[in-house]
């Protein structure tokens, strides 16, 4: 359910541009092909494992709102990182957690349980997926609107999707 979390808000800053989506992608597989080797190499013990779950149940709150604020602060709304800072975004937030995902599955892997481990990574991440569509999407947690969005006036909920209306030095922006 985390991967889902943490790919819907890594996704959002970049507004769909595929340059950043493959940098995401990319930067997922390399540190998940890295915690995995470095698993592998280090033959971690099971009860290891117990500790990286409770790492990760932990860490994926702190980088939803690491993530908010890091954007919410140093970009302005509407507009796309510059690369080096969409490096640092992808780097700091994917980093931590796709390392241990990496490490976690070698410990499947390494005991021989690599189709459980492919099941229960694609059900947490369907049923992470939905509930992110139809709960966690409709709020902005841990920032209020204000504070994504600088220049508030108003919100409107319409039947399609809300529309916000912002106001800075006399121009107003719909969104």
């Amino acid at each position: 359910m985390g991967q889902a979390v943490i790919l819907r808000e890594i996704t959002s800053p970049f507004y769909g541009n595929e340059i950043f989506y493959g940098l995401g992608l990319g930067s997922w597989l390399l540190f998940v092909g890295l915690g995995s080797f470095l698993g592998i190499k280090l033959k971690l013990k099971q009860k290891l494992l117990w500790l990286i779950l409770i790492g990760i149940f932990l860490l994926v709150p702190g980088l939803i709102i690491f993530l908010r604020f890091l954007v919410g602060e140093f970009v302005p709304f509407g507009e796309l990182p510059n690369f080096s800072f969409a490096f640092l975004i992808l780097g700091t937030i994917l980093f931590p957690l796709c390392f241990f995902l990496g490490a976690l599955f070698s410990l499947g892997a390494l005991k021989k349980n690599v189709n459980l481990a492919y099941f229960c990574e694609t059900v947490g991440f369907a049923f992470g997926g939905l509930l992110f569509a139809f709960a966690l999407g409709k709020i902005s947690f841990p920032f209020g609107l204000e504070k994504r969005f600088s220049g508030l006036t108003r919100v409107i909920n319409s039947q399609y999707q809300q529309i916000l209306i912002c106001e800075k030095e006399g121009q107003k922006n719909y969104f």
